[in-house]
């Protein structure tokens, strides 16, 4: 009789043990729409390092010019955005403004320009705290894609 009770004491500790256990180390599933460290990874002034494109599943061909590379994003915490063109430019040299938000669990980062009332996004393809991939397509039918390297600064 003894040892029964002292079996059915230590499986009744077993199954709290492990119960206790798995309720610790279970994460909130919550989180999964929070996209707070992704934020703190983009917000900084990225500087463009290369400029890629493709059609379809073509392999990626490097179109960077010298006039891209001093370019500069700037991703502010509170959503602002900022595209400054550098001292050599390739089109414009006005300084594009919108804002930027963080959608789809972090994979994608969504603009809206000042001035434009549609939304432009962008694939995110890498995102460390040093460096920043980003691809979006052009909307034609030669189904166009376009690919960004940037370092933060």
């Amino acid at each position: 009789m003894k040892t029964i009770t002292r079996f059915l004491k230590f499986t009744w500790m077993m199954c709290f043990l492990l119960t206790t256990f798995l309720f610790v180390s279970c994460s909130d599933d919550s989180d999964e729409d929070d996209n707070s460290s992704d934020n703190s990874k983009i917000v900084g002034v990225w500087q463009k390092t290369k400029e890629e494109t493709r059609q379809g599943s073509e392999a990626w061909e490097d179109v960077t010019e010298d006039c891209d590379l001093d370019d500069t994003e700037e991703y502010v915490s509170d959503g602002d955005w900022a595209l400054y063109p550098g001292t050599v430019t390739c089109g414009s040299a006005n300084v594009i403004n919108g804002s930027w938000e963080l959608r789809a669990n972090g994979t994608k980062v969504v603009y809206t320009y000042d001035g434009f009332q549609d939304e432009f996004e962008s694939n995110i393809e890498e995102l460390t705290a040093a460096k920043m991939v980003l691809t979006h397509s052009a909307g034609d039918i030669d189904d166009t894609q376009y690919r960004d390297t940037y370092v933060k600064q």
